[in-house]
């Protein structure tokens, strides 16, 4: 069997397998999508039937509200029962009676149960009792309830009870004067059906599954004997929305596909729990589908024979082009490479035709053209250079020309040192050459080209030795690249470092002269516990001179001693702490530790300039992740400044507030002052370096600058809002530490 026939055979098959199964495919999902859209249109339909329903009602239960409010029979409740006004009341109910319900009948009744006004003349004067569905539409009415009954039948046409109560609104308490019942017309619920299609049977049921309104003549809703009911009661019980098919336990040609929706009431009518079915033949309902089938049926028939007959020429036509490479490649075999085959057409086989005569053509080949390899040097982005032993230039590239502003007949067979600064052409003379030819190649080492115009170049040159097939020294083969970036890259770096020493230095020369801001305040914080502890040790030294010795007593002082002593220590270790030049590590921060460290310098002088702190830290305000020290720094120039202003006029107060920004993932710590706040024309400038308000000689301009830098580099923001003699805040937010 021939290629041509193994392919027509192959595809045979494959299509006599494939388009079924891609026809059965296709109808599969087709099927699937119409029966969803069928049983969400069904299921649609049944879903609006029953919300209509419930808006009719939700009317009518409207409707009397409406006629309880109306002012006439509130008058008529609160007056005698004259004719002339049972007369006026009559025609209001009449009017009522035709602009809304519609209603088969209307009642008015007073507190007493009678019915003083009716549509109906022969219930006046009646007890309301005396109507079978009066009693318990009046005294749910009476407890001030708007009451709506389940479908009611009668001996002449079912019916719905509403009833509302009548209030009397010039009373304080609004007292319950009578009430008025209505009689609904079910009729207009059961016209809703005749607007469906008639190939649909609708059932209501209320809520003991009885059928209480049907578009059919037929009431009973389902056979036993011809349906298994079974799925039909597991939908009673759960009385909620959807769709399935029934199959007929006698003929499959009465399968039946049932949609439901149940009642749930619209805004304050609850209902009644009704179900609502729609029972369709499945014939009438799936027959798009049915239709769907043979029309995929037809058309893979079709397509079937219609791709067999058209892959059986396109095989034909494409085994003939490689029925006739096969010949030609046989005869090249043979030793021909002067055999060509035919190109014929442009596609795969042409190319494969086209690829079979260039192998041939360069296989008869027996040399590299230097056309080919001068494209190839010329392609190159790095500069090649190709050294002859004495040094001089023998080829070079476009590369080379092109960086150094030559043209090639002014460095072919010049010497190297034309473009290579003397003091670097060590490594191709000599002592270098002799190390070069040894080892058979440089690597990685930097030189500089001189351009045209004497410009310097710096270059990553690498070498390699190329010699001759006796093995002596031919050449040398170049490869450099340009550097000039990389080299403006790591002079950038070394600037970045030293700025970043330079900041360090700034911040350690700010911390230290915030440290020397501090003496005053911290010499009267550890002098006032030194001079107790002097006045306290010559009373003792005189009590036990004169033996008046108190044991307890001396117990007492010594742990008074011992305390302030420790907070003296502690002072001093903190200040040893915080002047020692630290290096930028980040760790985790609580904010209260800060800030107590912080009190720990600035608490004293606070108490002596008459200012009063205050401090609202949130107790849930989660750690930070920073350099505990720098952050300080920053807390005591803020206060340090607040301090500054305060001691001007005499004292004031100074707050910290923290609170946790969640939507943001951060913190946000406010110090505010009482002081006379910053003015508007120094707001812009206030943290620019050596940008200082102060008089000259008591600062340097340099402490919001930067504390604004270490806020900053712990990627948070600082700003400062101030209005005249409103004092000035201070407003710092850093990210919480997993935004880290």
């Amino acid at each position: 069997m021939n290629l041509s026939s193994k392919l027509i055979l192959s595809i045979t098959v494959v299509i006599l397998t494939g388009v079924p199964l891609l026809g059965f495919g296709v109808y599969q999902l087709t099927r699937n999508v119409i029966e969803d859209s069928i049983r969400t249109n069904q299921q649609s339909l049944a879903e609006q039937v029953i919300r209509t329903i419930d808006r009719t009602l939700y009317k009518v239960r409207q409707d009397i509200q409406v006629i309880a409010e109306d002012i006439v029979l509130k008058e008529f409740s609160k007056t005698s029962a004259g004719k002339s006004l049972i007369n006026l009341n009559q025609k209001r109910l009449q009017k009522h009676l035709l602009l809304t319900g519609p209603w088969r009948h209307l009642f008015l009744v007073d507190i007493q149960g009678v019915i003083v006004t009716s549509t109906q003349k022969k219930y006046l004067a009646s007890h309301i009792n005396t109507l079978h569905f009066g009693r318990v539409a009046y005294e749910s009415a009476m407890r001030g309830e708007i009451y709506t009954s389940d479908l009611l039948f009668s001996k002449t046409t079912p019916s719905i009870i509403f009833a509302a109560p009548i209030y009397d609104n010039n009373q304080p308490h609004r007292p319950i004067l009578g009430v008025v019942i209505g009689n609904f017309n079910w009729f207009v619920v059961r016209q809703l059906f005749n607007e469906i299609d008639p190939i649909h049977q609708v059932y209501l049921l209320n809520s003991k599954w009885k059928t209480i309104a049907t578009s059919s003549s037929q009431q009973i809703f389902l056979h036993k004997s011809l349906i298994d009911v079974d799925g039909i009661n597991s939908i009673l019980q759960r009385k909620t929305s959807g769709s399935m098919v029934l199959p007929s336990l006698i003929n499959p040609q009465e399968d039946v596909f049932i949609s439901y929706a149940d009642q749930r009431g619209f805004l304050n009518y609850q209902g009644h729990h009704w179900i609502l079915f729609i029972k369709t033949p499945l014939q009438i309902v799936f027959s798009p589908i049915y239709q769907v089938a043979q029309k995929i049926a037809f058309l893979s028939g079709i397509v079937g024979i219609l791709l067999v007959g058209v892959f059986y020429i396109v095989g034909k036509t494409l085994t003939r082009p490689i029925e006739h490479l096969s010949q030609t490649m046989q005869i090249a075999g043979k030793g021909n490479l002067d055999v060509r085959a035919k190109i014929i057409s442009t596609d795969e086989i042409g190319i494969l035709a086209a690829t079979f005569n260039q192998m041939t053509e360069n296989l008869s080949r027996i040399t590299v053209s230097k056309a080919y390899v001068e494209k190839v040097l010329a392609s190159m982005i790095d500069t090649l250079i190709v050294i002859n032993p004495d040094a001089t230039i023998r080829i070079l590239n476009q590369s080379v020309l092109t960086l150094l502003g030559y043209s090639e007949e002014e460095l072919i067979g010049q010497n190297i040192s034309t473009i290579i600064m003397e003091e670097e052409q060590k490594i191709f003379r000599g002592t270098g050459l002799e190390i070069l030819e040894q080892k058979g190649f440089i690597r990685d080492q930097e030189v500089l080209y001189r351009t045209k115009k004497g410009d310097n170049i710096p270059m990553l040159i690498s070498g390699s030795v190329m010699r001759d097939s006796e093995g002596q020294l031919e050449g040398i083969v170049c490869v450099a690249q340009d550097i000039t970036e990389r080299k403006e890259f790591q002079e950038m770096k070394r600037l970045n470092a030293k700025l970043k020493s330079t900041q360090a230095q700034l911040i350690q020369s700010g911390k230290l002269a915030s440290l020397g801001e501090l003496a005053t305040g911290i010499a009267h914080e550890i002098n006032q516990p030194l001079t107790y502890i002097s006045t306290k040790v010559q009373i003792l030294q005189l009590d036990i001179e004169k033996g008046r010795t108190d044991l307890p007593q001396v117990h007492t002082t010594l742990k008074a001693f011992k305390e302030r002593i420790k907070r003296i220590s502690a002072i001093i270790r903190h200040l040893r702490t915080l002047g020692r030049d630290q290096e930028m590590e980040f760790v985790r921060v609580n904010l209260s530790d800060v800030l107590e460290n912080t009190l720990l310098l600035l608490s004293e002088r606070m108490r002596l300039q008459n200012i009063q702190f205050h401090q609202d830290l949130e107790r849930e305000c989660p750690p930070l992740r920073g350099n505990p020290f720098q952050l300080e720094q920053v807390f005591i120039n803020l206060i340090q400044n607040a301090i500054e202003v305060l001691e001007i006029q005499n004292g004031g107060h100074i707050s910290i507030k923290a609170v946790r920004l969640p939507e943001q993932q951060k913190v946000e710590i406010q110090f505010s002052d009482s002081g006379p706040g910053v003015p508007s024309k120094f707001l812009e400038r206030i943290f620019d370096p050596f940008y200082t308000t102060k008089q000259e000689g008591k600062g340097t301009g340099l402490g919001l600058s930067i504390s604004y830098g270490i806020i900053q580099a712990h990627h948070g923001e600082m700003i400062c809002h101030s209005q005249p003699d409103q004092g000035a805040t201070f407003i710092i937010t850093l990210p919480i530490e997993k935004m880290l």
